[in-house]
């Protein structure tokens, strides 16, 4: 039965070629275009699952409500806090620290390597993680101070083909060794923790400041985790370590939170200071990248059932034959759903094909790749599979009940009226997809003209033509001021800066007490430091005042530098004069520069203390002008080869740096662009199929026209008369829904674009000049139709 079944789906399916192409082709867009966006958030929503108490794990993290600060959630907070929790709170059952340190060097012998990624942890850090030790034992990898964990590619880099436990190598190049007793499988890439290299915090023999700060409450450094019994208990547990913490002399303007563990990647796109939650996104932007998926895949199921029932008067007398040899509707039925799965189903194995063919050009990616994802995951197997099951049941199902329903003796005299019955269906399902294309060309323009605003916008700095270099040991800052001086001599080079770090890599913060504040809030800034050149190198301007000078040599102990939403949340419409105490010491506010955008254009910018850098600091600025940037950097690394034999030349472009802080957001207009030319593609197709069906259907009547001298701009008026109407009601529903949606996600940005008639007018000009177009095609085909013959048909 069912491969009789088969047999007619297939000869109905190569009978009708065009159509046919028209289905499977824009079944596959949208399944292809669909199954992309759904592995990536797969990939996304799989953070962090690899531990097996995932869902009874927390982040611990601060809340910094002091004046000056915006935005309060950071993602540390006191070294202290993990282990009191621990120690003092029942339904805390384990606690963790990890202490990252970004960037370090490296070395065993001759061979020097950076890695990107260092962290300092407690000493049960693989017990309460599920990270895979390859060597060394979980409970006793860390027992020293000098004890060190390296990934397996790490110790390849490092090591070369020899087992490095046991084995000693430099950290930072200071010459104290420190000892290999465990190597770490590399880190699956869907965790927020990634690191290189882990060291114990367990501290050295008269080490009192390293132990002083471990069991502090006055510092915020450290991200921290804890397991509960009870998830259920988390807020009895967060207030009960606030009354610990109180009791300890905890700021009054910080609080404690917490997060689930497995939120950490999604949901934390407010909190700063979270440089240890790596790869973090938006899950407000996965959330309409899979709305994008669900509006592509519900215009190519429009697209099927459209073609179906418009099509149902073709085979009119096949089913009216069959009821008259005893088929009961319902084997009808079943037949038609089972053609409309078996197009499905065939439509997705295309839609994997065409997305292993474009899968680098689409915008968004995965871990080696779309179908290799795919392949490496068997649930997705059958998630593709129950959606193109549920897809093609939903497709099918309005058309077989319709076909179905025909009366035999109609059906074979050709009076069968499923067309014109469906008719109602078909023009829902164009004014949908319409809608849908509409909405989203407005969305995918209003994207991009706001990601290309905060791409353009002048950011208070220049950021084009500036490169970046860490210092990351101590003979690098030894030799600092000599590489300096060697850079300076190098053609191009127009200046060379020291800071402690640039904008968009984050800042820190300190507290601040203005003169004649007798209050008893505390003042929170952000604050880092630059030297003489750092103003001059980034083009910061001033509003008044100066910057810092060699001339003025007290400038290091007694001077600052402020933004002008410093003097603002102060109250100080004249700065420069004033003192500002600053870690306890008191300063005087020598300049006041104009505001830059330092954390990207999503939080307002926030009062800033810049303060004088004596010596070399964590990173070297280079601006290049006026010369191919490569062979500065040829240059450049040849006086690194003289000056810092012993460490690798490497560096940074500063723009590219800073536009990670837009990577979400530029990511989202890429693949809304694309998607969305896909999403007019399907509706064309549709579109061509309905209005090729109109012509045949009509063929006597334009046969006729074009006896009485009709032309092609009468046959466009003629087809295009219902499609009109169709799609004006389309925009009246999608411009409003778009105005919603667009309105409410560019309030999450505080710099942001105004909203213009633009976007909707190019959107609807667009839709009509492509559905105008795709008529037009069709108009001339049914010019082309001889009258003679038109007139015979049927």
């Amino acid at each position: 039965m069912w491969k009789n079944r088969l047999k007619l789906g297939f000869r109905h399916l190569w009978s009708e070629k065009g159509y046919t192409f028209i289905n499977v082709f824009g079944l596959a867009i949208g399944l292809g275009s669909t199954l992309a966006i759904l592995l990536y958030a797969h990939f996304h929503l799989s953070y962090d699952s690899m531990h097996s108490d995932a869902d009874r794990t927390f982040r611990l993290f601060t809340v910094d409500k002091a004046l000056g600060v915006s935005s309060s959630e950071v993602g540390i907070t006191t070294p202290a806090a993990g282990p009191t929790a621990l120690r003092e709170i029942p339904e805390v059952t384990e606690q963790v620290r990890y202490f990252s340190q970004g960037r370090r060097l490296l070395r065993n012998g001759e061979t020097s390597i950076y890695i990107e990624s260092f962290a300092a942890v407690d000493s049960n850090f693989f017990s309460f993680f599920d990270f895979e030790l390859l060597s060394g034992n979980a409970k006793t990898v860390f027992t020293g101070p000098d004890d060190v964990v390296l990934t397996q590619s790490t110790a390849e880099r490092l090591f070369g083909s020899e087992d490095p436990v046991g084995q000693t190598f430099e950290l930072d190049g200071n010459g104290t060794p420190v000892q290999v007793t465990g190597i770490c499988a590399d880190l699956p890439a869907n965790s927020h923790i990634q690191f290189d290299l882990l060291t114990s915090t367990i501290v050295a023999a008269g080490d009192t400041n390293t132990a002083q700060f471990f069991s502090s409450w006055g510092t915020i450094a450290a991200p921290t985790y804890i397991k509960l019994s009870n998830p259920g208990n988390v807020d009895r547990v967060v207030d009960r370590l606030l009354e610990i913490a109180r009791e300890n002399n905890y700021g009054e303007n910080f609080s404690l939170a917490t997060q689930p563990f497995r939120e950490a990647h999604l949901g934390s796109t407010e909190i700063l200071f979270d440089n240890a939650n790596v790869g973090k996104s938006d899950g407000g932007q996965l959330n309409n990248l899979i709305l994008v998926a669900v509006f592509l895949l519900i215009i190519a199921a429009f697209n099927f059932m459209n073609l179906a029932t418009a099509r149902s008067a073709k085979r009119a007398k096949e089913i009216g034959m069959r009821k008259v040899i005893g088929a009961s509707r319902g084997e009808l039925v079943l037949q038609f759903l089972f053609e409309a799965i078996v197009v499905v189903l065939f439509s997705a194995i295309i839609g994997v094909i065409l997305l292993r063919l474009v899968e680098g050009y689409i915008g968004l990616d995965v871990p080696n790749g779309f179908t290799t994802y795919f392949f490496a995951n068997p649930e997705l197997w059958m998630y593709l599979g129950g959606l193109a099951l549920l897809l093609g049941l939903l497709s099918g199902l309005y058309p077989a009940f319709v076909l179905s329903s025909f009366e035999p003796i109609d059906a074979l005299k050709g009076n069968a009226k499923s067309a014109a019955s469906g008719q109602w269906m078909r023009r829902v399902l164009v004014t949908a997809q319409f809608t849908v294309s509409i909405a989203v060309i407005i969305g995918m323009l209003i994207v991009k003209s706001q990601v290309d605003y905060m791409q353009e916008k002048d950011l208070g700095f220049v950021k084009d033509g500036v490169i970046r270099m860490q210092l990351n040991s101590p003979e690098l800052f030894q030799n600092a001021g000599v590489y300096r001086d060697r850079l300076n001599q190098i053609d191009g080079v127009e200046g060379v800066a020291f800071a402690t770090s640039l904008p968009g890599a984050g800042y820190g913060r300190q507290s601040v007490v203005p003169e004649g504040y007798t209050g008893d809030e505390t003042w929170i800034f952000s604050i880092c430091a630059g030297n003489v050149d750092f103003a001059d190198v980034l083009d910061f301007k001033l509003a008044d005042g100066r910057w810092y000078d060699e001339e003025h040599t007290s400038d290091v102990q007694n001077s600052v530098v402020i933004n002008e939403a410093a003097a603002e949340a102060l109250g100080w419409t004249d700065a420069v004069g004033k003192e500002l105490t600053v870690g306890g010491g008191a300063r005087t506010v020598i300049g006041v520069i104009e505001n830059f955008h330092y954390v990207g254009l999503r939080y307002p910018i926030e009062p800033l203390v810049i303060m004088p850098l004596g010596q070399a600091g964590g990173t070297m600025v280079i601006r290049v002008e006026n010369r191919d940037v490569q062979e500065v950097l040829a240059d450049a690394e040849t006086a690194w080869r003289e000056v810092n034999s012993n460490h690798p030349f490497e560096y940074a472009f500063f723009d590219d740096d800073f536009n990670q802080l837009f990577t979400d957001d530029a990511r989202f207009a890429t693949v809304l662009t694309n998607f969305n030319g896909l999403a007019i593609l399907i509706a064309c197709l549709g579109l061509l199929g309905l209005t090729a069906y109109t012509v045949q259907s009509r063929t006597r009547e334009l046969g006729m026209r074009k006896v009485l001298g009709a032309d092609v701009p009468h046959m466009i008026v003629v087809l295009s008369k219902e499609f009109k109407w169709l799609l004006l009601v389309s925009n009246l529903i999608a411009i409003p829904i778009a105005f919603y949606y667009m309105q409410s996600w560019l309030s999450d940005f505080v710099f942001r674009i105004e909203l213009t008639i633009w976007p909707f007018v190019i959107a609807v000009v667009a839709t009509a000049l492509v559905a105008f177009v795709t008529i037009a095609i069709q108009a001339i085909r049914a010019m082309r139709i001889d009258p003679v013959k038109a007139l015979k048909y049927e």
